[in-house]
């Protein structure tokens, strides 16, 4: 072509309203046929081709299609380069699409098609004009590693050209046709979370992404395929047995869970105590101090491959305690009373007893009392009925954090003895004939033994082991006793042990020798007398009392 062609091609194109001269091609294709300007009396010249909205993507190729040019020989297909318009070959008249591969997916491409008609003085073209803008399709996507919750999935996959994603949804062999579960607009959005999902349940995904072109439509990839599961829900705790020195709870079985890990929280962290099997739903900790709160929690574990095992996210824990154990003891009866002497060093911060009773042979118990006082040494079980044999039932409680922890029970048998079957100890009787000649010398009159007064001394002597004075271990004087009962008013108090206090005589030349001691038994108001021994700890109590009326 000569560079007179050239330059009236120009001109024509800037004088029927073409695309701007970067749009109209600078260097012409070795087949490019030769453009001419002789006038076209059928208007050839003034028309252009105009590409359809519609056509065919792949995400490597485009096949574009135009409307037929009536008249025209041939057509040329152009797209548009960072050069300009580049020709990319020509097609026959009776063509209507063009295909071009090699293509980048997810890129969007302009093209042009001018038709061209042969003439006896060389080719007639069509306007630069009607171009068009089309998009291949994104690549399809590849999943990376997911997240997973017990009610959701995040979906990863590396990012591709395109402006956003799709995502559909099934359950697992259950459901079988898909839910769009959202839709991403954002071309650099790389995930996205499922929710409401089941736990320890399997899912299918489907992502594909689009590519939207000038007019609006998506050109979309085709689906990528991805099948997950969602963690296991919380492991909910159901029964629990607790023993003194272990614990043995329970939990529901987990849908679709491979296996369970236990922890106990330990020194302010949660520790591992081990793992159990899918069909394995219990777990027993042993080896605990007795009375005592320990805290657990379960999580389900379910394996997905080699190298991912999924995990419940363990919410759920649970307190528990340990019961508290049998305690050693020490039992009498009299007639008015069983008293049980307790060993204060199995009690290690106790806050009371549950006591019941029934007459054996009997095959429901009783309630006797409920005490708050953890600390007693001595328990003091009234309203037994004489000459019958007991079963005496006690056990020991703490309360933690609000719950009350039980022992176990600790079982006895008495036999509560009528007042006749009442033998009173011989020692009893010289330390009243002792203190009877210090009170006949005052000119008094002597001490009459009381049985149920030699009860109560009884306790107290057992009592001041725990507390050596005239306060009883529940809080309340000694002093109240005998009214508590209805049996007068003690008057005086004395108490002593040791290992020196081995006979009544012993106790007495102590007291004889001492004014206020001595003064108690010599109280001129005093009536009656009562006598304790407690043997383990020699300890001695007396009582005096007033006349008892009528």
């Amino acid at each position: 072509m000569n560079k007179k062609i050239v330059s009236i091609l120009a001109a024509a194109v800037m004088t029927t309203g073409a695309p701007a001269a970067a749009l109209v091609p600078s260097v012409l294709a070795l087949d490019e046929p030769t453009v001419v300007t002789a006038a076209d009396e059928a208007g050839f010249t003034d028309q252009y081709v105009k590409v359809k909205k519609s056509y065919a993507a792949s995400a490597k190729a485009i096949r574009i299609y135009w409307e037929k040019q009536e008249g025209a020989t041939g057509y040329r297909v152009y797209r548009l380069t960072s050069t300009g318009w580049k020709g990319l070959g020509n097609v026959g008249a009776n063509t209507l699409s063009y295909y071009e591969g090699n293509l980048e997916s997810g890129t969007a491409y302009r093209y042009l098609v001018r038709a061209y008609k042969k003439t006896d003085t060389g080719y007639d073209w069509t306007q630069v004009k009607g171009d068009k803008f089309v998009t291949t399709k994104p690549a399809n996507i590849v999943f990376t590693e997911s997240e997973r919750t017990n009610t959701s999935i995040t979906l990863k996959w590396k990012v591709s050209k395109s402006n956003g994603y799709e995502i559909y949804k099934r359950e697992h062999g259950v459901e079988t046709s898909w839910t769009l579960a959202g839709t991403t607009d954002h071309m650099n959005k790389n995930s996205f979370k499922v929710t409401g999902l089941k736990g320890g349940t399997r899912y299918d995904f489907v992502v594909r992404a689009f590519r939207t072109d000038a007019d609006g439509v998506k050109n979309k990839s085709d689906f990528t395929f991805k099948s997950d599961f969602t963690a296991p829900s919380n492991v909910k705790f159901t029964t629990q047995t607790c023993g003194v020195d272990r614990i043995t709870f329970n939990w529901q079985k987990q849908n679709a869970a491979t296996g369970y890990r236990v922890y106990k929280y330990v020194d302010g962290k949660w520790k591992v105590l081990g793992e159990v099997g899918a069909s394995t739903t219990s777990y027993t900790d042993t080896g605990l101090k007795e009375g005592t709160e320990y805290r657990y929690t379960v999580r389900a574990m379910q394996k997905i491959n080699a190298t991912t095992t999924l995990m419940s996210p363990s919410y759920n824990n649970r307190y528990l305690c340990t019961m508290l154990d049998r305690f050693s003891y020490a039992c009498k009866t009299t007639n008015h009373l069983c008293t049980v002497v307790m060993n204060l060093a199995d009690d290690d911060k106790i806050d009371g007893y549950d006591i019941y009773a029934r007459v054996k042979g009997d095959t429901e118990w009783q309630q006797i009392e409920t005490t708050d006082d953890g600390y007693r040494a001595v328990l003091e079980i009234y309203g037994l009925d004489q000459g019958k044999t007991w079963q005496i039932g006690i056990r020991r409680y703490k309360n933690i954090n609000g719950k009350k922890i039980v022992g176990t029970y600790t079982f006895m048998t008495v036999d509560v003895p009528t007042k006749e079957k009442f033998a009173l100890n011989g020692e009893y009787s010289k330390m009243a004939s002792y203190m009877n000649a210090d009170r006949k010398k005052a000119a008094f009159e002597p001490l009459e033994i009381d049985k149920d007064l030699c009860a109560l001394a009884e306790i107290r002597a057992y009592e001041i082991k725990a507390d050596y004075s005239h306060t009883r271990p529940d809080g309340s004087s000694s002093y109240a006793m005998a009214a508590d009962f209805g049996i007068g008013n003690i008057m005086g108090e004395n108490y002593e042990m040791g290992p020196t206090m081995k006979t009544a005589y012993d106790v007495y030349s102590l007291w004889a020798g001492n004014t206020v001691t001595k003064g108690k038994y010599l109280d001129p108001m005093g009536n009656r007398i009562g006598i304790g021994y407690c043997p383990s700890t020699k300890g001695w109590v007396v009582l005096i009392a007033d006349q008892l009326k009528d």
